[in-house]
């Protein structure tokens, strides 16, 4: 995450569940005035996308990709909160992946990099926007 002035993160992301099941994800963006700039993304809620343990979360242009660590998946939604996929599956076979312990996005290559303990990194293309 990076840093402005006065050492206070430039983004934060809040993920909070309302209380009729709705999930939605808060952004806080500080400018370098320190002006806090908030969006709320209401999450699409089917039984094939929901999220109950947010692990890691990360954003790029058109994109957000969120580990739940309860389900060890990792799904990808578009900036609007409509799910798009799951990426890769949980396995331990060739281009599966098992215990990940972080994901990093290429936003300038549309790559996702699923890092896992003890494995390879598994690296997946980010589909082209619509």
């Amino acid at each position: 995450m990076a840093a402005r002035a006065g050492g206070l993160p430039a983004k934060i992301f809040f993920f909070i569940r309302m209380p009729d099941c709705q999930c939605t994800l808060c952004f806080a963006e500080r400018d370098t005035y320190l002006h806090e700039r908030r969006q709320y993304i209401p999450l699409e809620t089917t039984d094939s996308c929901l999220i109950s343990n947010l692990l890691n979360l990360q954003v790029t242009t058109d994109y957000m990709f969120m580990y739940n660590g309860k389900t060890e998946e990792v799904l990808q939604f578009d900036r609007k909160g409509k799910f798009i996929r799951r990426v890769g599956r949980q396995g331990n076979g060739p281009g599966e992946y098992s215990m990940i312990s972080e994901l990093a996005v290429d936003d300038s290559n549309k790559e996702l990099s699923i890092f896992q303990y003890g494995g390879d990194a598994l690296v997946s293309r980010m589909p082209s926007s619509a």
